[in-house]
């Protein structure tokens, strides 16, 4: 994938199903990352750790349904909600809850308003795009 698309994923990664990467160019994703279902990730997202040590879990937990947007960072072993939005350039190194929304740098929550329900995009055809990659052939996470 490295060569194809030029993403960094660590194939010891957890996938979900019906990811989409969206001109997923430049993202990095770590070895013990995990990515629940119909999440949407954008250009340049990075799930990466906090320290080097190899020797426990270390990297961010993505929940269904969230929003990555492009060149977000979200830093260590915590979890980002389902139905969470990480905005554009983030930098999220505190858990996100469900629904919620982190912008800034680091990065502030902002709850979601009331009424409002959030999901990713799942189902719609994709246009004829090849800078798509929708993964449907995920571990159920």
């Amino acid at each position: 994938m490295s060569d194809a698309f030029g993403v960094d994923i660590h194939p010891a990664a957890r996938w979900g199903r019906g990811i989409t990467m969206d001109h997923g160019t430049g993202c990095v994703i770590g070895e013990t990352a995990v990515i629940g279902d119909n999440v949407y990730i954008m250009h340049d997202v990075t799930l990466g750790a906090t320290g080097t040590s190899l020797d426990h879990d270390r990297h961010p937990k993505i929940g269904r349904g969230a929003f990555l947007a492009c060149k977000s960072t979200v830093l260590g072993n915590i979890q980002v909600g389902a139905g969470a939005t990480v905005g554009a350039q983030a930098l999220v190194n505190k858990p996100v809850p469900a629904g919620y929304t982190a912008v800034g740098s680091p990065a502030r929550m902002l709850p979601p308003k009331p009424n409002q329900t959030k999901a990713a995009p799942s189902g719609a055809p994709l246009p004829l795009d090849t800078s798509y990659v929708v993964f449907g052939q995920g571990m159920g996470i």
